[in-house]
């Protein structure tokens, strides 16, 4: 798909491809809008634990 959905209704896409664990990729095609928001937006959707990036604090010392 080419085209750029609303973003209410591209927000509906990318939440029900995280909880189907479609990719990045293929939510973004889907909604039209950019890897880099769509990736974005799977950071918002993905709960703690669930396999998404996590910060690891390290201590020097």
């Amino acid at each position: 798909m080419n085209t750029k959905l609303p973003e209410d209704h591209a927000r509906r896409i990318v939440a029900a491809a995280v909880a189907e664990g479609v990719s990045v990729r293929r939510a973004a095609d889907l909604c039209g809008w950019s890897v880099g928001w769509v990736s974005a937006r799977y950071v918002e959707y993905r709960e703690p634990g669930q396999g998404g990036a996590e910060l690891a604090i390290v201590s020097h010392g």
